[in-house]
């Protein structure tokens, strides 16, 4: 049941305008707390926010830092028409191609028959890639055609066989190219040869394609194999797809590069997301003046935070750093100005200072590159020496984004904390407010109560004097 709520009809005070004031102190302090809890969630969502910038930024950071990418090359073939390749991890090298004859799968057929759809009265068995096949009267040239192709299912892999029409005959095709014929033997009943398959004598009749190894140079040096596609074993770490035979005398090249575009474009979304990160930290931690500086126009939220300007500092630092130890770097590539990456701002702000500097390191010097960006360095006595600048940033960059320990995680985990405190507080501050109001309510009541039963004593002798008179 709620308190009855009497304001002063027998004391005539403002109850209500009382019970507001003794209340203010106490409503004052939740305020003032709950500021604390408004600002302390716009703080969370700005470190929530650069949490997720640098984790964006960490992912390019992680690709240039991988083996893959810098491991990764380009192919180019001088005519498409004749040989293709693709490459894994190899040296950058060119590679002369000569076809002489290309690989060929051993093909037979029979004699054109009246038919391909009327039954062929033919019975008996015959043998082809180890497994028989049984022929009945019935059976028609595309019955036969059928019942190859579904034994061909449980041959031996370098036995297998496909089996089509052209035109009346029936074409039987070793599945696989490469200097071995097809396996085939007649039965009794010579279905084989009645077909016109195979001679009397057992001799193939009709031999329309004779089984051939490809045979082709490399740079000067023979190649011969079973397949023309696929072939891994000429180059290590590269895989030939010949396509066609050429004429005597030409060759055509096959030049394998790194893959300075990818790199090259890793390095520009780097700066882009860098800079990002770089512009909301100066931003969420810098205090704006007007244009005449005369008054303070906004005040970032992380502002004076010591981990923000750390951040902010050691970025810079890592990303301006130069390597002076030969040991570890060619001197002559030892910075990111030396391949024209820089600052061209007091901003911490990258660019693309000098883009031919940077093409031609990527083009030229390679390897040189690859060390500045993702040089592994090594441990001395604890520290970390001659690593490449995007790697430390990468592992820094970790050092603040882990999800267990990373110095943002925890930052954000203490703020969150003192959030739902605070919270806690206001909740257990309001009850204890209203139950407050309530209780003077109650004891005001009581006092008017008083003074109402007073009033009625009073009127009471002031009438009982005035009779007496």
């Amino acid at each position: 049941m709620s308190t009855p709520r009497i304001g002063g009809l027998a004391s005539g005070m403002d109850t209500e305008s009382i019970i507001k004031v003794m209340l203010e102190s106490k409503q004052a302090e939740v305020d003032r707390i709950q500021a604390k809890v408004d600002e302390d969630s716009e703080k969370y969502t700005s470190w929530s926010e650069l949490n997720t910038k640098l984790s964006d930024l960490r992912t390019v950071t992680g690709s240039l830092s991988s083996y893959t990418t810098w491991s990764q090359k380009t192919v180019a073939s001088s005519d498409t028409q004749y040989v293709t390749a693709t490459a894994t991890s190899t040296s950058v090298a060119s590679y002369d191609i000569f076809v002489e004859t290309l690989a060929k799968a051993h093909r037979i057929a029979s004699d054109a028959q009246a038919s391909t759809t009327s039954a062929l009265s033919l019975t008996g068995d015959f043998e082809v890639g180890g497994e028989t096949i049984s022929i009945e009267s019935a059976d028609t040239l595309e019955g036969i055609r059928d019942k190859i192709n579904s034994a061909s299912s449980n041959m031996d892999e370098d036995e297998k066989v496909k089996a089509y029409l052209i035109g009346k005959q029936l074409v039987i095709e070793r599945a696989k190219t490469g200097d071995t014929d097809i396996s085939i033997t007649d039965g009794a009943s010579g279905v084989l040869k009645s077909l016109g398959v195979l001679n009397p004598d057992e001799s193939l009749k009709n031999e329309v394609q004779q089984s051939e190894d490809l045979s082709a140079t490399v740079n000067g040096l023979a190649y011969t194999g079973s397949s023309n596609t696929g072939i891994t074993d000429a180059v290590s770490g590269v895989t030939f797809n010949f396509l066609k035979e050429m004429t005597a005398g030409s060759t055509e090249t096959v030049t394998i590069s790194n893959d300075t575009a990818t790199v090259k474009s890793l390095l520009t979304d780097f700066i882009s997301k860098y800079n990002d990160s770089m512009a909301y930290i100066n931003t969420q931690s810098t205090v704006r003046l007007s244009s005449n500086n005369s008054s303070i126009t906004a005040v970032g939220i992380l502002q004076g935070d010591t981990l923000l300007s750390s951040m902010y500092i050691k970025f810079r630092s890592i990303a301006s750093s130069i390597e002076t130890n030969p040991n570890y770097m060619n001197q002559s590539f030892n910075s990111l100005y030396k391949i024209g990456i820089g600052f061209d701002t007091e901003a911490n702000q990258l660019s693309i200072l000098d883009e031919s500097k940077l093409d031609d390191a990527l083009e030229n010097n390679f390897d040189d590159v690859t060390e500045l960006i993702r040089g592994w360095g090594e441990t001395v006595d604890g520290q970390k020496k001659g690593a490449g600048i995007i790697r430390q940033m990468d592992e820094y960059i970790y050092s603040l984004t882990d999800p267990v320990s990373g110095s943002l995680t925890l930052r954000q985990q203490s703020i969150d904390d003192l959030i739902s405190y605070n919270d806690s507080r206001i909740t257990s501050m309001t009850q204890d407010m209203f139950d407050y109001e309530a209780e003077l309510w109650e004891h005001f009541a009581s006092m008017e109560t008083m003074v109402s039963e007073m009033n009625s004593q009073m009127n009471y002798l002031m009438s009982a004097l005035g009779q007496a008179g």
